[in-house]
């Protein structure tokens, strides 16, 4: 019964997570394919930044490197949006958008479970989201090895950044399902998610810039999400993958334990 709810939620959602990856590819793809021109001008470009910028920037630079490069255009508020469209838009109407429609109790009066449910539809975001990073991740890969450029951490960089960028969106995703379990409507799920995303990157954008940001760094995902560590061949620190795996564990866990005690009438 999992099986067929998850491939009832697949069916009503490939559709979108079709155009995303393709979208998102197409963005991306087009990006990379500019970069040896960029790359040409990249140093004087750098030297003309305010040094608030290069202070925000931190040790994603430098952008004449193929990987402070990439590691840009993966934290492009475009690149961003689009993976999180799936990040925020499936789990918030997973729980939240059903009981609105009025089609969750019909689906739990049936042979299945309230973890069941649920776990179909962790396992939608997760398939979904592996789809839209594997999009983005690998058409800027072709276009890289298009143009012969070689990053210093070769296969297993791009891997590993696929799999931070995999984790960073299913962090936001957990939240969102956590939002959503406790929600009756998909607004109230979607509404939060995406304004603590937003507070998250503007955190983790700023805290080198402004002072009084700086301690709130930690706790945002966005600050864990390195790229440029192993796309440059350097290894990220235990606690970044810890926090970056934790995040999602801990909401998804957490909606569950919400939707399992909740009253679905109110």
């Amino acid at each position: 019964m999992t099986a067929a709810v998850f491939l009832r939620a697949l069916k009503d959602r490939w559709p979108t997570m079709l155009a995303l990856a393709v979208g998102l590819a197409l963005f991306l793809g087009m990006m990379a394919w500019w970069y040896p021109e960029y790359r040409a001008q990249a140093e004087i470009s750098m030297k003309l930044l305010p040094s608030f910028i290069k202070k925000m920037m931190g040790a994603r630079v430098s952008m004449a490197r193929p990987e402070g490069y990439v590691s840009w255009i993966l934290i492009h508020p475009l690149c961003l949006a689009m993976l999180a469209t799936w990040a925020i838009g499936v789990p918030s109407a997973a729980i939240a958008g059903a009981i609105e429609r009025g089609t969750l109790a019909f689906t739990l009066s049936g042979p299945i479970t309230r973890a069941r449910f649920i776990l179909a539809q962790v396992g939608l975001l997760v398939l979904g989201q592996a789809v839209t990073v594997a999009a983005c991740v690998g058409a800027v890969a072709a276009m890289f090895a298009w143009h012969a450029v070689v990053l210093p951490g070769g296969l297993a960089g791009w891997l590993l950044a696929s799999l931070q960028a995999l984790l960073l969106m299913l962090g936001i995703g957990g939240v969102t399902l956590l939002l959503s379990a406790a929600a009756s409507e998909s607004a109230n799920a979607f509404r939060p998610a995406i304004a603590l995303m937003m507070m998250a990157l503007f955190v983790s954008l700023f805290g080198d810039v402004f002072r009084a940001l700086e301690p709130l760094k930690p706790l945002s995902p966005f600050s864990w999400f390195r790229p440029y560590e192993p796309l440059a061949g350097k290894e990220t620190a235990w606690t970044a993958w810890a926090c970056l795996a934790g995040l999602p564990l801990v909401t998804m866990l957490g909606a569950w334990q919400v939707f399992a005690r909740r009253n679905l009438s109110i």
